[in-house]
């Protein structure tokens, strides 16, 4: 009877070292997957990082030739402003020759920036009317102001009507005292419309 109790337990020490055996293996198996796992993620973030890092170089150059494109900005517009001075130097020592007015002098486009509501709107054509002389610089300001009416209001009558008075003074040279007070006559009665 001794024997056989060996033979059991052999049987069931085999069992049990199968049993881990497999266990191991299966333990193995998860572990080298796992690792295949962790190795292909840090390849895919190292090749994320090496992009990002490339990004960055570029947007750093980028800084710097924004710098050189601001700077050339700045070094034109101080030539623009020497060409001005020189026609209108030219311009007064030729006879007969009007030296060309300016185009949107920088307070008006600040107050036309600066409009919150319809009458500030107004307030900006009347300002227009009384420092532009030239009919396409008035044409150019009334449809800005139009423009900026339309976003506020979404639409309305007035815009047609500021369209209209546009186009009849585009085109003219010099605008008379006389058209500066239709005109402004004309933009005072929008007020009690919108």
């Amino acid at each position: 009877m001794s024997a056989q109790p060996q033979g059991d337990d052999i049987r069931d020490i085999r069992e049990k070292v199968n049993a881990i055996t497999k266990a191991l293996e299966k333990f193995g198996l998860e572990v080298i997957q796992n690792l295949g796992q962790l190795k292909r993620t840090l390849t895919q973030n190292t090749s994320q990082v090496e992009e990002l890092t490339k990004a960055i170089i570029e947007v750093k150059a980028l800084g710097n030739r924004l710098g050189e494109v601001l700077k050339m900005k700045e070094d034109l517009s101080l030539e623009i402003a020497e060409l001005k001075n020189l026609i209108k130097a030219l311009t007064l020592k030729i006879p007969g020759v009007r030296p060309p007015p300016e185009i949107s002098s920088p307070g008006l486009i600040k107050s036309l920036a600066a409009s919150t509501t319809p009458q500030d709107i107004i307030n900006y054509l009347l300002k227009v009317i009384a420092n532009e002389t030239r009919g396409d610089q008035i044409y150019e300001e009334f449809q800005k102001a139009k423009e900026e009416l339309f976003k506020m209001t979404g639409g309305h009558r007035v815009l047609r009507e500021i369209a209209d008075l546009a186009r009849g003074v585009k085109g003219k040279e010099e605008i008379t005292d006389l058209e500066k007070n239709e005109l402004r006559e004309k933009v005072k009665t929008w007020e009690t419309m919108l």
